[in-house]
C-alpha cells in the first residue's frame, strides 16, 4: 500500500509522519511513550514506532528508553526544530491549538473545524488556506469564546472565525447553515457528552 502525503503540505513523508512531528513539535516540554503517543493521535502503534524511529535517527526528536518505554520528545537542540516547528505548527497546528484552547471549557459539547482547512486536511485539493473557521456547539460565555479567537490567532499566526451554534440548532439540523457544515468535509477537534 502506498502511503500517500498529507495533502495540505505534501512534501513530507506521510499523514503518520505529520501527526506525529506536530504533536511532539508543539509540545517540546513534554515526554510521550510510543504507547501514550499512538493512544493521543489513534494511530497504530506500530506506525508510530516506525516513524519515531526515523525522526529520532534524523534528530528531530529524542528518545529516552526507560524499563521497556521508549519516551519521546521534541530535540531543542536540533538546528531543524525552530524552522519544522514553525512549519507543522502553521500548516498543521489548527487541529491541535483549537482542540487545546477549548478542552475543558463550560458548555462546549462539540468543536468542529469548518472551511478551506478542514477540506484541505481532509485531502480536498485546493489553493493553501489562509484562516481557519471553527464552529463551536454550546453555549459559551461570549467573552471567553473573543479571549479565545485572540489567542488563537496570535498562536496560529492567521485568522481564525469562531461561530457558535446552539446544541438545539445543531442536533435538529433545521438551518441552511448547519445542514451546509454537516453536508462539506469538517474536522471534529473537541466532542464532549452533553448532561
Amino acid at each position: 500500500m502506498k502511503v500517500m502525503p498529507p495533502p495540505l503540505l505534501p512534501i513530507f513523508r506521510s499523514e503518520a509522519q505529520v501527526r506525529v512531528l506536530t504533536w511532539v513539535l508543539l509540545h517540546p516540554e513534554d515526554e510521550l511513550s510510543i504507547t501514550a503517543l499512538a493512544d493521543r493521535l489513534g494511530l497504530p502503534w506500530l506506525t508510530v514506532q516506525r516513524e519515531a524511529g526515523r525522526l529520532a535517527e534524523a534528530g528531530v526528536l529524542t528518545e529516552r528508553v526507560v524499563g521497556r518505554a521508549r519516551l519521546l520528545s521534541a530535540n531543542t537542540d536540533s538546528p531543524y526544530y525552530a524552522a519544522l516547528s514553525q512549519l507543522v505548527g502553521y500548516a498543521f497546528g489548527p487541529a491541535t491549538a483549537i482542540a487545546e484552547a477549548f478542552d475543558g471549557m463550560p458548555d462546549v459539547y462539540q468543536v468542529l473545524i469548518i472551511g478551506s482547512w478542514a477540506e484541505r486536511f481532509l485531502g480536498e485539493a485546493g489553493v493553501p488556506p489562509r484562516d481557519v473557521d471553527v464552529l463551536v456547539v454550546g453555549d459559551p460565555p461570549r467573552r471567553d469564546v473573543r479571549r479565545l479567537n485572540e489567542e488563537l490567532e496570535e498562536c496560529l499566526g492567521r485568522s481564525v472565525q469562531i461561530t457558535v451554534v446552539p446544541p438545539r440548532e445543531w442536533e435538529e439540523a433545521t438551518t441552511g447553515f448547519v445542514r451546509e457544515v454537516l453536508g462539506r468535509p469538517h474536522l471534529v477537534v473537541v466532542r464532549n457528552e452533553r448532561e
